[in-house]
């Protein structure tokens, strides 16, 4: 329950879920996987941040727990510290390996370094079932890329980035 209802983004009601299942049983570690995640949605980062250190106690869940560590810190504002965190994710594969690679990407957009943000967005894009909106975003900053070797102004950069995204 939930699990469909975090899939419905009723984070909260999801929460409630998962604290009467691990009230049950408090080993589940997927619960817990779960239960962080909705957290994280909900910015009750202090209550994730528990969760996560059952997650990073066990082997298995290295990977998401990178990515939701990721999550978590950016939700928090702290950037750097996420980048770091996706790129962890990113490096060691699983399933969060391409969505850590596109957050990874769009963090470095929020600490307005466009190149760590291109080469992320093509790391994301590199894998199978990929969106293609993901190349699409490293085609258009190659083009702003280019732009500002050219030392275009800024008029100049949005309208090539605008051409280059039809």
């Amino acid at each position: 329950l939930g699990l469909a209802q975090l899939d419905q983004k009723r984070a909260a009601e999801a929460v409630e879920s998962f604290n009467r299942s691990l009230r049950l049983d408090p080993t589940p570690t997927e619960v817990r996987a779960a239960r962080a995640t909705a957290l994280i949605r909900l910015k009750r980062t202090d209550e994730a941040r528990e969760d996560l250190k059952v997650l990073e106690a066990d082997p298995r869940w290295q990977s998401l727990s990178a990515y939701l560590r990721g999550q978590l810190l950016f939700t928090e504002g702290d950037l750097e510290g996420a980048s770091k965190a996706f790129a962890e994710a990113r490096a060691l594969g699983g399933e969060e390996a391409a969505p850590a690679a596109f957050y990874e990407g769009l963090t470095y957009l929020r600490m307005k370094d466009l190149v760590r943000a291109r080469k992320a967005f093509r790391q994301a894009a590199g894998g199978p079932d990929t969106d293609p909106t993901l190349g699409d975003a490293s085609r258009q900053l190659d083009a702003v890329l280019a732009a500002q070797q050219r030392r275009a102004k800024r008029w100049e950069i949005q309208i090539t980035t605008a051409i280059e995204y039809d």
